[in-house]
């Protein structure tokens, strides 16, 4: 049975010598913003320029293919179709989007993934909040 086994948003993924990963700027289930004008009005959200979206899929085994989409706030904004090694049961799956535009009250990162006649998805809520003046 297909399942997801982590999903992470982050500022970048950087492919080190080696095969390893660096995740930089992860973001947790909120998001501090200044205060001043310039960087939020009071009513509107943010805007992220560029964001990584990380993720693990599991239960694959078998599988030939994987068909995925990422959603924001229930929009498409990536998706794709990748050849799966049948011998493994993982897959990563690593995608570059942007902009971002989360709402001023947070918005939900969505992944839904189909693969073996199977289905699994992951949301992550992502809070907005604003520091003191």
């Amino acid at each position: 049975m297909t399942s997801i086994r982590a999903l992470v948003v982050c500022d970048d993924i950087r492919l080190e010598v080696g095969g390893t990963m660096t995740l930089v700027g992860v973001l947790a289930d909120r998001i501090v913003v200044g205060p001043t004008a310039e960087q939020i009005a009071e009513a509107s959200g943010i805007v992220l320029p560029r964001a990584a979206v990380y993720s693990v899929v599991a239960g694959l085994a078998g599988a030939t293919e994987l068909v995925w989409k990422l959603l924001l706030d229930g929009q498409p904004i990536a998706g794709g179709t990748e050849v799966h090694e049948p011998s493994f049961d993982e897959h990563r799956l690593i995608s570059f989007v942007g902009p971002l535009r989360l709402a001023a009250t947070g918005s939900v990162v969505a992944l839904e993934v189909s693969a073996a006649a199977t289905t699994a998805n992951i949301t992550h809520r992502i809070a907005v909040e604003r520091a003191a003046a």
